[in-house]
């Protein structure tokens, strides 16, 4: 009997079977994750039932061929004299052959118009990209999560260069500025480099110190920030000099962020209510003020089962990868529609034309999406 619970570092679904051991291996992130002892007890409990069941199934069939046997046995009746049906009046015509269904259309809601990228070390080759960002002049940066590995590419996907961070952390998160500043969260803090070389420029940090976990670019050149792991999350929004002007609570668990044009920002993560556990994206001003909350855990459209991403397009529609593709909202929270462009998409980011750039983890790639005119 399978069970399901939540990998601890991606936070990707995982199945577990008794048959299975206790260590199972996770296949979003690659992580070997130990069972909880809830989850073996409960599978356990379980099996035992089903071997119960199997029992009564066998007891029915044997019960069932019994009585076939006996009506097999039972005296034959007489034989009657065949009846003959008096020939029809009126020929039968068959019935004509159904249309056959229309195909169903393509999605035409995105296209994919640029798409690079392999599994491997060399240039150009990714084993672990979970993020991307985008400078002012349109060059990506893609980062690896562990091995600090950035490289640099054109916006035709042209291979540019790579340099190294720290090689011993995570890569927490990654974004750029319109200056080709590039921002990493290692070790919990902001860390700056110059794009083109990979030239260290010092760290941002704020007072009470803030541990991040990730970080969004703003379009004023300043950054959103937000920390907490699997406390509450707190937001933190820097000026372009790195002035922190704005740092709040959230209400959310093992958070991710993003802002719109206008100052807004979404903050999507876990939280507890009424004895559950939940997902959610939960909307505040540009003064931290809370405005709304949207979204559920589940499997159904306008629901999260393990996000893994966030990001706002220029006409203020949330975006946010789920293990099923990516979902489409309007800044009210209304579902509009889904973007199964991969499974593993931890990284999004938009240009200046509203061009979507996703990198997906399990296919070592990284795609542009143009979106329809009805997105």
């Amino acid at each position: 009997m399978l069970q399901t619970f939540n990998c601890p570092s991606c936070s990707g679904p995982l199945e577990y079977s008794r048959e299975a051991g206790t260590v199972v291996e996770c296949q979003f992130c690659g992580q070997s994750v130990m069972v909880p002892e809830r989850v073996q007890g409960a599978s356990a409990g379980r099996a035992a039932a089903g071997r119960i069941g199997r029992w009564t199934v066998l007891l029915l069939l044997v019960v069932g061929l019994g009585a076939v046997l006996l009506f097999l046995l039972r005296p034959s009746p007489p034989a009657l004299s065949p009846t003959v049906s008096p020939a029809p009046s009126t020929p039968v015509v068959p019935d004509p052959p159904a249309t056959p269904p229309a195909e169903a259309p393509s999605n035409a809601s995105f296209r994919v118009v640029l798409s690079f990228g392999e599994e491997g070390i060399g240039p150009g080759g990714f084993e672990d990209a979970r993020h991307i960002a985008l400078d002012g002049d349109g060059y990506l940066y893609v980062g690896e999560y562990t091995g600090g590995r950035i490289q640099r590419f054109d916006a035709t996907g042209r291979f540019m260069t790579q340099w190294l961070v720290d090689t011993e952390q995570a890569l927490r998160g990654l974004a750029a500025d319109r200056n080709g500043i590039v921002y990493v969260v290692q070790r919990g803090e902001i860390r700056r480099y110059r794009g083109a070389t990979g030239e260290a420029l010092g760290a941002w940090s704020v007072q009470p110190r803030v541990r991040f976990d990730g970080v969004y670019p703003a379009p004023d050149g300043g950054l959103l920030a937000f920390g907490g792991g699997a406390a509450q999350a707190k937001v933190v929004r820097f000026d372009a000099q790195g002035q922190a002007r704005l740092v709040f609570d959230t209400q959310a668990r093992n958070a991710r962020a993003a802002l719109d044009g206008l100052g807004n920002i979404y903050v999507i993560g876990g939280f507890s209510e009424r004895g559950g556990l939940h997902e959610a994206v939960f909307k505040y001003d540009p003064t931290g003020a809370f405005i709304n909350r949207f979204g559920s855990l589940g499997s159904e459209p306008g629901q999260f089962r393990a996000p893994h991403a966030i990001a706002v397009d220029g006409r203020g529609r949330v975006y946010v990868s789920d293990i099923n593709g990516i979902q489409v909202f309007d800044g009210d929270g209304r579902f509009l529609e889904q973007l199964e462009v991969g499974r593993t998409i931890f990284g999004m980011v938009f240009n200046d034309q509203n061009e979507l750039f996703v990198v997906e983890r399990n296919s070592h790639r990284v795609m542009k999406v143009v979106l329809g005119e009805g997105s």
